[in-house]
């Protein structure tokens, strides 16, 4: 299997882009700033007095995920089918690499750029936090950087294989952003769909018990 090497080519492109460095700086503003709106803005959250570091992980659980389910569009969305557009995909297949090699690669490569930027993000973070807060609970953060970390593995990889199943790069953007949306903004309603489409095309009546699922 050669998926690893498929992985260090795409990750030093990145490096070498400015992509990489552009999705760090953004990443380390966007942390720094909501926790400065966090801690002295009471609009964006407690008291100033009652700020804390844990509510300060609940406060960024919604914004942070927003923002990876955009960069992995940004950078994973269009990460094989321009190859294919471009003609590199031909080259790349014939060396000693399958399909399966490619898009593991790719999946792994992408995950390696947002997760350096994430990376980089948290440590200035952090250093916010001891700044900002009188106690930081240490594994309390790094379970949240390490969830993160899941959270953009899969992203990337719903959006490598949107990329791979496209034939051209406006439909896999198209198909990236309809993704997205239905995710973060209407996933609530599917299981009312569900529900109404199982229940022969109309709602419970009123006070009927939902199903457990």
């Amino acid at each position: 299997m050669t998926w690893n090497v498929v992985a260090r080519k795409d990750f030093a492109d990145a490096r070498r882009s400015l992509s990489l460095w552009a999705l760090t700086g953004l990443f380390v503003v966007f942390m720094g700033g909501m926790a400065v709106l966090y801690r002295y803005l009471p609009v964006f959250g407690p008291e100033a007095e009652d700020a804390t570091a844990a509510g300060l992980l609940v406060f960024l659980a919604a914004p942070v995920t927003l923002f990876i389910a955009i960069a992995a569009i940004v950078i994973a969305a269009r990460s094989i089918v321009a190859e294919v557009e471009i003609g590199s995909a031909k080259l790349l297949l014939s060396l000693p690499h399958t399909r399966r090699d490619v898009v593991v690669g790719k999946v792994l490569g992408r995950t390696g750029v947002l997760v350096v930027g994430l990376a980089v993000g948290f440590v200035a973070t952090l250093a916010l936090m001891i700044v900002l807060f009188d106690t930081v609970r240490l594994v309390d953060y790094a379970l949240f950087g390490l969830t993160t970390v899941v959270f953009a593995l899969a992203y990337v990889s719903l959006m490598v294989g949107i990329s791979a199943g496209a034939s051209s790069t406006a439909r896999a953007m198209a198909y990236a952003l309809g993704a997205f949306v239905l995710l973060e903004f209407l996933w609530d309603v599917v299981p009312i769909v569900i529900l109404f489409v199982a229940n022969g095309f109309s709602m419970p009546a009123a006070g009927t018990q939902m199903p457990e699922w």
